[in-house]
């Protein structure tokens, strides 16, 4: 949110393109681009004081904020986006968030969301960051009671008039004051950049120390305790503010409450280190305090309190008379706006005006021009201001002049419904002119933006691979490109059934043979099915390596990569079939919440495709060999790059949004067989193993016989770096290597590696921080046992686990303890192993007979009798499984997730099909 890039902005009819500035003039051609068919919904949103940004949410719940120079640049914008995408800041959108929450569809915290959005409040600008309430007003009893009204704060004053004596001592000020042009009563805000890190601090320090000159707040001004916090806003003459959408998140992400990262935060005058945040005596710890929280913003007390609130903070007694009456008057730098800005005379007036509103904080758009009607009221239309949407402008900075809102070009068709009309540029590189730039607001948070999940989100940073973090209304899906899993819970059991099983197959016992090998038996009392969504053969040879990114919002849409023995590495985009409704309390996020909206509802059904389920390629690169591995991560910023390696002994990385090889290294003397990719953990300091701009380590391993290990740099705009000199060069194995895969160890700054060989053994070394080499494990080849086909690792309550496969059917796991590789569980399929994926409990394990079995694993890796088999997955002629992944929608845990899988065969095909435990 503090950082910002400047470019130039191009829309075609097939894409929108933004070029930064500084790669033009450093010869770099590569721009970010999006498709506008990807569009979920955008919103104006204001760039200071001036009213020319737009914000686009995505499907893939990022968003993006562009800020142009001139309102009338904004709307040419705007007015080139697809017809059928819905619009935030419209007044019917507003309209129909009201009588949503007025029929109960959304929550108080979905529609306060709402409500900020349509206020031009956006998780990308800390100056406009979305405003929630204070609502508890007790944090020093041991039990909270939400039965009592004692127990909320009185949300029809705002917070500088809870306390009465300090109301006096502003009341007092305000008299004083009477002979001044604008009188105030509250001389801070309630909501300004400050205050937003002042609460995100341990989430965001980067943020905070560039917004503090490199340098955190003073330790006795951090924000240490909930009980502190708020006498300080009821007692502070210099206090005032609200709090953050992150204190009701409803997924309870406490990562802004915890000091992870081990910062230096200092000590108080008392000499207490400033450490976790403290909480209340009622909370048992900070995810429960986050969920008293959320639990007492939809009580009814507070229900009942909630418009009162919004009228101060969105409504008539915003501004003016009304506020002054409601003991609600801020300084008048709170209140500027563009037509303010564009009546000062000089640029030094307007940057002044400008910074001080910024920093000071400022008053949302006023929404609402009567009292916002309680929830069991009849909604109409005359409470709702009706100019809220800013489609015209009387009055702006541009006023009458040359770039005027009424000589407003507008094209004569919206080429952006048309994109298959599209000629796409050759390629991005214009110069950028003070007509055509614009300010790129780069998201910058590592978690999933709120609003996003209400109307399509923010992207993570760069380095992160932690999972919706940040508040939002509630959206499927994660967002995470990692095969590996690190959440815990109860495996499948808890994943409700699919609501349509017109495709769905039930998973037979195993064979007796197989049950035999395995020393176990099937259960039919856990079986589960498997349901098809699509069938196809896209190679035309062996598929060697796929990934499936299951995708949220109203198509579902999904990216689905492969490579192959035939050279081509293909992206194919995934829709999946459409769903009936899930129930409010089991949808997460801004799109489902817009779901149910019948306006955003109708607003689609003009571009909506059909509901039956597809594949489309949506990109394809050919090497003149054989690929044989992949590996999938993310930039950081929303896009996605594919590694692959193959037979030319040479690894390249794909950027899939740039559609081009965006970096190769020759790694190797012979082909590479096997390649993997670690995020860099946020707290790992710079060392010899990762170099300081490092953001990922990859590791490749070879038919020479030798792993290799390579620092790499992933930057916004799908930019790679690869070393060309190995940080290690591993020479323990004993024969060609087949597979690899990697893992950092939990809370150090080692890796850990492993590599299956062709002769049946596999090694596993250890990597410290200072580049020291340790083989942990060698498992010796057997006579005639054939290769260790395929190994994972996986991260289980703190623990790492390995998995292995080989061609002699046996699967076994090994846990990391002591230093040490522990054998956990060992069982025979009865069939060659050629791949497996591990998540949730749950192993699957793809054979050469092109059967797909199930292995259940309790806590630890253990293997659990109650084995599975799907026979055929991929087509009737049962290719052999060659590659396999797996991963989640939604959350497992508490039966609102979905296991989404994909098999490639020998013969080039795919399968993708939805996993679930069968109910009977």
């Amino acid at each position: 949110p503090l950082q910002q890039q400047r470019g130039c902005l191009v829309m075609t009819q097939e894409r929108i393109y933004f070029q930064f500035a500084q790669g033009v003039l450093e010869g770099d051609s590569r721009a970010m681009s999006w498709h506008p068919a990807d569009i979920q919904a955008y919103a104006r949103r204001y760039h200071g004081l001036k009213d020319s940004a737009v914000e686009i949410y995505w499907k893939d719940q990022t968003s993006t904020l562009l800020a142009l120079e001139r309102t009338h640049e904004r709307e040419q914008v705007v007015r080139l986006l697809p017809n059928n995408v819905p619009c935030h800041t419209d007044r019917e959108f507003l309209l129909q968030a009201s009588q949503e929450w007025q029929k109960k569809n959304i929550t108080n915290y979905d529609y306060l969301l709402l409500v900020n959005s349509a206020a031009g409040r956006s998780f990308q600008d800390l100056s406009r960051y979305p405003v929630f309430p204070w609502v508890i007003a007790d944090y020093t009893s041991a039990k909270l009671d939400l039965t009592k009204e004692s127990t909320f704060r009185d949300m029809t004053k705002p917070v500088g008039a809870l306390n009465e004596k300090r109301l006096g001592y502003f009341q007092q000020r305000y008299e004083s004051m009477r002979d001044m042009e604008d009188p105030f009563l509250y001389g801070t805000h309630y909501s300004a950049a400050g205050y937003v890190l002042y609460y995100l601090v341990r989430s965001m320090p980067e943020q905070m120390l560039c917004l503090q000159n490199g340098k955190f707040d003073a330790p006795d001004r951090m924000f240490h305790s909930i009980d502190h916090c708020y006498r300080c806003v009821l007692s502070n003459h210099a206090d005032v503010k609200e709090l953050i959408p992150e204190f009701y998140h409803p997924n309870n992400d406490y990562d802004f409450l915890i000091n992870a990262r081990g910062l230096q935060l200092g000590a108080t005058q008392t000499g207490d280190r400033v450490n976790d945040v403290s909480y209340p005596p009622w909370a048992k710890s900070p995810r429960h305090f986050l969920k008293m929280n959320s639990k007492a913003l939809e009580s009814e007390i507070c229900t009942q309190m909630l418009p009162r609130w919004i009228d101060l903070i969105f409504g008539s007694k915003s501004r003016g008379e009304a506020a002054k009456e409601a003991h609600n008057l801020f300084h008048r730098s709170s209140y500027m706006g563009p037509s303010d800005l564009a009546a000062l005379s000089t640029p030094e007036e307007r940057f002044q005006a400008e910074l001080q509103a910024t920093e000071f904080g400022i008053v949302p758009d006023q929404l609402f021009i009567g009292p916002h009607p309680l929830r069991h009221q009849t909604v109409d239309d005359s409470f709702v201001k009706p100019d809220i949407g800013r489609t015209s402008f009387s009055g702006t900075e541009e006023g009458k002049g040359e770039g005027a809102w009424e000589l407003l070009e507008t094209p004569s068709t919206n080429f952006m419904d048309h994109p298959e009309q599209d000629q796409q540029p050759e390629f991005l590189n214009p110069i950028p002119t003070n007509s055509s730039e614009s300010d790129f607001e780069s998201e910058a948070r590592d978690r999933h933006h709120p609003f996003n999940e209400l109307y399509g989100n923010g992207p993570s940073p760069q380095r992160s691979s932690r999972k919706s973090d940040r508040p939002g209304i509630p959206l499927s899906g994660t967002g995470d490109l990692s095969e590996k899993s690190d959440r815990t819970g109860t495996g499948f059991g808890g994943i409700p059934p699919s609501l349509s099983n017109a495709s769905s197959f039930s998973a037979a016992p195993l064979s007796p043979t197989a049950t035999d090998h395995a020393n176990a038996r099937a259960s039919a009392s856990t079986e589960w099915d498997i349901k098809f969504i699509e069938k196809s053969r896209i190679h035309a040879d062996t598929v060697s390596g796929c990934s499936v990114i299951s995708g949220t919002g109203p198509n579902n849409q999904s990216i689905l990569a492969t490579t192959s023995l035939d050279g081509g590495l293909k992206i194919h985009n995934v829709s999946f079939a459409a769903k009936e409704a899930e129930g409010p309390s089991k949808q997460q996020g801004i799109t489902s919440t817009l779901s149910r909206f019948s306006y955003i509802t109708m607003s689609r059904a003009a571009g909506s495709s059909s509901s039956q389920p597809k594949l489309a390629e949506f990109r394809s690169h050919t090497s003149r060999d054989a690929l044989a591995c992949l590996a999938l991560i993310s930039d950081g910023h929303g896009g996605k790059i594919a590694f692959a390696g193959g037979h030319d002994d040479v690894v390249f990385a794909y950027g899939i949004t740039s559609g081009c090889a965006v970096a190769s290294v020759y790694s190797h003397r012979d082909a590479v067989t096997g390649l993997d990719v670690m995020d860099r953990p946020s707290f790992v300091p710079e060392s010899k193993l990762w170099r300081e701009q490092s953001t990922h380590i990859m590791v490749s391993g070879s038919w020479d016989a030798t792993v290799k290990v390579w620092s790499v740099i992933v930057s916004n705009g799908e930019t790679v770096s690869i070393d060309r000199e190995p940080l290690a060069e591993l020479f323990d194995a004993d024969s060609s290597i087949v597979c690899v895969s990697s893992a950092c160890v939990p809370n150090e700054e080692s890796v850990v590696i492993s590599a299956g060989c062709a002769d049946g053994s596999f090694c596993v070394w250890k990597i410290h921080g200072d580049g020291v080499k340790v083989v942990m494990h060698k498992e010796q080849a057997k006579r005639g046992s054939g290769p260790c086909s395929v190994l994972k690792w996986s991260t289980m309550n703190g623990k790492l686990h390995l998995f292995t496969g080989f061609s002699t059917g046996k699967v076994a796991s090994f846990t990391l303890k002591d230093g040490s590789m522990k054998k956990v569980s060992a069982a025979s399929v009865g069939v060659a192993v050629q791949c497996l994926a591990y998540s949730e409990n749950i192993l699957l394990v793809g054979c050469s007979d092109g059967g797909l079995r199930l292995i259940p694993t309790r806590e630890g890796a253990q293997f659990t009798t109650d084995l599975s088999l799907w026979p055929s997955v991929n087509n009737k002629s049962a290719p052999g499984l060659s590659c396999l992944s797996m991963s989640f929608v939604g959350n497992p845990a508490d039966g609102s997730g979905k296991c989404i899988c994909c098999t490639g065969a020998e013969d080039g095909s795919v399968a993708l099909f939805e996993l679930k435990r069968a109910h009977r």
